[in-house]
């Protein structure tokens, strides 16, 4: 059964060395591979070869990627063989506690039980609108807005690329402290958002707002949440840092900083992190005009968007394969 299955390879590793991994020897004897493929040839192998099996090496953001390329080709979707490889992973993450599932039963010869667990993604849309023209929907896990998604991230990036620092935790640490100084200064923020609780439409304005995250796993980046606060299948998580005043908004970011790398459930039950669980979040971005000036974090990549933004969970579920070992490595990294 497995010669008559079609696989397309995308091996985004951020690793220089793209060190093999545990599993490297399993996939290519399992199916009929259709090339090894970058970003930009992806999507076009989705749609003209229409894979069984997307076999994925690298991070969220890759993986972010991936899910829109799946959602544009529209139709049913292939199953995700996801590898990691990435710095966060925090979707990874995420996926390892969600529920086990069914490994689809024309894949169970190849991915035996014991061997491999499946799961689903939910992923987020985002619908965009253009500069006054028809809304385009984009899927991906998650989108964030203002100071911490964006300074945090183009400093993160830079340590990554320019100081060779691989520690994820310590780049944020380092990253957000460095970052901090620009509350004092012109800030990257939206000029506010609505989110959607059932019939009930709540406004926020963003002046004294260091920034807003909307994303359908339990954490973003280090900050993971315990398992109380997992998010329900069918909402977003809108997570802020807010304030009335310059002061106390620059002591939140500070405070949501050193208590949340390390404990964000405390940071919430402190009042430095605002978390809610929403049906929908609308955003509109202040300077949609200006390039030098994103205001949107998507999938761990920076990115500008024009126009306002729409965000809500998907319908359609998308089943990822794990590697055993990949999900005991998680489970370690979460113990510890």
């Amino acid at each position: 059964m497995g010669e008559s299955l079609r696989a397309a390879v995308l091996d985004n590793r951020r690793l220089a060395n793209r060190k093999p991994m545990p599993d490297d020897r399993i996939y290519p004897s399992l199916f009929s591979l259709y090339g090894l493929h970058t970003l930009e040839s992806f999507p076009r192998a989705l749609w003209n070869q229409k894979p069984d099996v997307a076999i994925v090496s690298g991070g969220d953001g890759t993986l972010g990627y991936v899910v829109n390329a799946i959602r544009q080709k529209g139709g049913e979707p292939p199953v995700l063989y996801c590898r990691g490889g990435g710095s966060a992973n925090t979707l990874l993450t995420d996926l390892v506690k969600q529920p086990k599932v069914e490994i689809p039963s024309h894949l169970q010869d190849i991915f035996r039980e014991g061997e491999f667990e499946a799961r689903h993604i939910h992923a987020l849309v985002r619908e965009t609108e253009w500069h006054g023209q028809e809304r385009i929907a984009y899927g991906s896990y998650l989108v964030g807005f203002g100071h911490p998604t964006v300074e945090v991230t183009r400093v993160k990036e830079s340590l990554y690329r320019k100081k060779g620092l691989h520690n994820t935790h310590r780049m944020y640490l380092i990253a957000g402290a460095i970052s901090s100084a620009t509350l004092l200064f012109h800030r990257t923020q939206p000029e506010g958002l609505i989110y959607q609780n059932g019939e009930e439409s709540h406004h926020v304005k963003m002046t004294h707002a260091a920034g807003a995250a909307v994303f359908t796993t339990s954490g973003i980046g280090t900050f993971v949440f315990r398992e109380q606060h997992a998010v329900p299948k069918d909402k977003v998580r809108l997570l802020t840092i807010s304030a009335d005043s310059e002061p106390e908004l620059i002591y939140k970011y500070n405070a949501a900083l050193l208590v949340g790398l390390r404990d964000p459930d405390r940071a919430v039950e402190k009042g430095f992190i605002d978390v809610q669980d929403v049906d929908g979040v609308q955003v509109f971005p202040a300077r949609p005009e200006d390039p030098e000036q994103p205001n949107c974090c998507i999938d761990g990549e920076l990115a500008r968007e024009n126009g306002s933004i729409l965000l809500y969970r998907d319908t359609q579920l998308i089943t990822a394969i794990l590697h055993v070992p990949l999900i005991e490595q998680y489970r370690k990294k979460q113990a510890a």
